[in-house]
């Protein structure tokens, strides 16, 4: 999660919530991650004006900014906008998901059905099960992944080093191979081979 966090600026604890909430509800960790960073891209758009922003995120009566005019959480608005179009119905439904959510929107319709109230409770069970991962346990993760990935890279580089440094000798006794088969003389040992055969069936 620390990574996802890195991409999407949600915390590990948020996305360890909503990411069981997700696949509860029959979407992936994948379509959350897709679906914060087009909401985040969408809240930004309607922070800097651009029309088409805030008028999807006016029509859903979703705030965006807090009362000081600073960017709310991702997260919460994700909830705010779960409320909104749970509320909806077909076409509208999806059209709203699909602006505000990108591609993942039509995944996470089941998750945004649940509303807030939903949403939070998947949060909780979450918390319940040992499922949610705090902000050092998920840095401790990725510091351990990277270690991990440094490591099969240092064994990779040492199997190319020893693979390159024998190409050479390889090379050249395989060439004498080719050279030894294409040396003997075919016709020769296909008729061996079927004098054997012959004298094999009068025994």
């Amino acid at each position: 999660f620390d990574k996802m966090h890195g991409r999407t600026r949600v915390s590990s604890e948020d996305l360890s919530k909503l990411g069981y909430a997700a696949e509860l509800s029959g979407s992936s960790i994948s379509d959350l991650e897709t679906s914060l960073k087009f909401l985040a891209k969408n809240m930004l758009d309607a922070q800097r004006g651009v029309k088409l922003s805030v008028d999807t995120f006016e029509a859903l009566n979703v705030k965006t900014v807090d009362s000081n005019g600073k960017m709310r959480k991702t997260s919460n608005v994700l909830l705010d906008l779960a409320d909104a179009i749970s509320m909806l119905d077909g076409d509208e439904k999806t059209g709203y998901a699909m602006q505000l959510l990108g591609r993942s929107g039509t995944n996470m319709l089941p998750l945004l059905d649940a509303g807030r109230k939903g949403i939070m409770a998947m949060g909780d069970e979450a918390v319940r099960l040992g499922k949610v991962v705090t902000t050092s346990q998920a840095q401790t993760g990725a510091a351990f992944t990277d270690a991990e990935s440094r490591y099969h890279a240092a064994v990779s580089g040492i199997k190319n080093a020893l693979f390159f440094d024998l190409m050479p000798a390889l090379t050249e006794s395989t060439n004498r191979a080719a050279e030894f088969i294409a040396a003997i003389d075919k016709k020769q040992v296909l008729s061996e081979a079927a004098e054997g055969e012959i004298g094999r069936a009068h025994v």
